[in-house]
C-alpha cells in the first residue's frame, strides 16, 4: 500500500514538474515589461521624410523616431498661414510608416495651404520639453470622392431660390478666411423680431441628381461653419429634399424632407458632418415624421437647403458657410 502511494505521489510531481516548466521556444505575446516600464530615452530624434511634401497626387509624408519604451506621444503640425492643423497620436516605441503618415489634411477646418508650417512632437507623460521642427507644403492634398453642393470659389453656385432678410447680407467673400480656397458664404445682419436670417437653395434635377448611393449609411453630409458674432445663439438649419417618385421635382407635400440643425459652438471654423442614417431621428434619437414614404432614399436627394437662424434678443448676427460637400463611407477630411 505503501509503495502505490509513493508511486502516485512520484507521478503527481512529475506531472506539476512538466506542466510547470517553460520550454525555451515558447514565444511571450505582448509588451516585454522593459518596454513598459524601463528608463525612457530618445534612441532616435524626430525626423522628416521630406521638409517640403507634395500631397497633389497622394503624396504623403513620414515622421521618424524611436524611444526606449512605449510612451504616449502626439504629433501636431500647423499650418503658419491658414491656422490650420492636423493631429497625430499613439502610444509606440517606434514612430514611422505604420503609425506616423500624414497625407496633407487636416483634423478639422481650416484646410492647409501651400505654407510653411511648424511640427511639433510632445511625450507627455516621459518628457517636458517639446521637439520642433519645420515644413514647407509644396502641393495640396486633393480631395477624392468628393460630391459638391457649393464651395463658393465661383460664387453662391447653382441655386434655385434664396432669401434673406432686409437686414441681413448675404453674399460670398474672398478675403482669405475661408475654410477651404479662397472664398465663402457670409450671413451677417441684426433681425430683432425673427430668427430667419437668410436661406439659400441648391437643386440638382438632372437625371442622377447628387449622384449618391442608396445605402444611407455610406453616405455623410459635411459643411464648415463659424460664427463670428452669434456664438451659442445662431445655428443653421440643413434640409435634404428626395424626389420620390423621379419626376425631377420636389413635392413638400407628399415626398421626404429631412432636417438637422448644427448650433455653432465657437468663433472657429468647425467641421460638420452626419451620415445620411441619421437624418430619421431628431437630437433626442426619437423617429421624425415626414410627408412621404419616410424611407431615407439618398440616391433621390435633388435639393439641399442651408438657413442661418439667429436668437433675435442676441443682436448683431455672423455666421459663415463653407465646403457643403457629400462624402463616402466617412465624414470628410480637410
Amino acid at each position: 500500500m505503501r509503495k502505490v502511494i509513493l508511486q502516485i505521489s512520484f507521478a503527481l510531481v512529475c506531472i506539476s514538474l512538466l506542466t510547470n516548466c517553460k520550454h525555451d521556444d515558447e514565444v511571450f505575446e505582448g509588451p516585454s515589461l522593459e518596454d513598459q516600464f524601463g528608463d525612457f530615452k530618445i534612441k532616435s530624434p524626430l525626423t522628416l521624410s521630406t521638409v517640403q511634401p507634395d500631397f497633389s497626387n497622394n503624396g504623403s509624408m513620414v515622421f521618424y523616431a524611436e524611444f526606449s519604451i512605449n510612451a504616449d506621444w502626439q504629433i501636431e503640425i500647423t499650418g503658419l498661414t491658414t491656422g490650420a492643423k492636423k493631429i497625430i497620436t499613439g502610444n509606440d516605441k517606434i514612430l514611422g510608416d505604420a503609425n506616423a503618415t500624414w497625407s496633407g489634411g487636416a483634423t478639422s477646418f481650416p484646410a492647409f495651404g501651400n505654407e510653411k508650417c511648424a511640427v511639433a512632437l510632445t511625450i507627455p507623460n516621459k518628457i517636458q520639453d517639446t521637439i520642433r521642427d519645420t515644413l514647407e507644403i509644396s502641393g495640396l492634398k486633393q480631395d477624392q470622392g468628393l460630391v459638391i453642393v457649393a464651395d463658393y470659389e465661383n460664387g453662391i453656385g447653382a441655386t434655385t431660390d434664396d432669401f434673406s432678410q432686409t437686414t441681413v447680407t448675404q453674399l460670398v467673400n474672398c478675403d482669405g478666411d475661408a475654410a477651404k480656397g479662397s472664398c465663402y458664404l457670409s450671413v451677417s445682419g441684426l433681425v430683432g423680431w425673427d430668427w430667419a436670417h437668410g436661406y439659400i437653395d441648391y437643386t440638382d434635377t438632372s437625371d442622377n441628381g447628387y449622384g449618391l448611393s442608396s445605402n444611407p449609411n455610406s453616405v455623410f453630409f459635411n459643411a464648415a461653419v463659424k460664427a463670428v458674432e452669434g456664438v451659442e445663439t445662431s445655428f443653421v438649419q440643413f434640409s435634404f429634399n428626395e424626389d420620390e417618385n423621379d419626376d425631377g421635382v420636389f413635392d413638400p407635400a407628399t415626398e421626404d424632407t429631412w432636417v438637422v440643425e448644427y448650433w455653432t459652438e465657437d468663433s472657429t471654423w468647425t467641421l460638420y458632418s452626419i451620415a445620411y442614417s441619421d437624418l430619421n431621428v431628431d437630437a433626442d434619437n426619437n423617429p421624425v415624421e415626414t410627408n412621404g414614404n419616410g424611407v431615407l432614399e439618398p440616391h433621390k436627394l435633388i435639393g439641399v437647403r442651408a438657413f442661418v437662424l439667429a436668437n433675435p434678443d442676441a443682436g448683431q448676427n455672423t455666421l459663415y458657410l463653407d465646403q457643403l460637400v457629400f462624402t463616402s463611407n466617412r465624414p470628410y477630411e480637410p
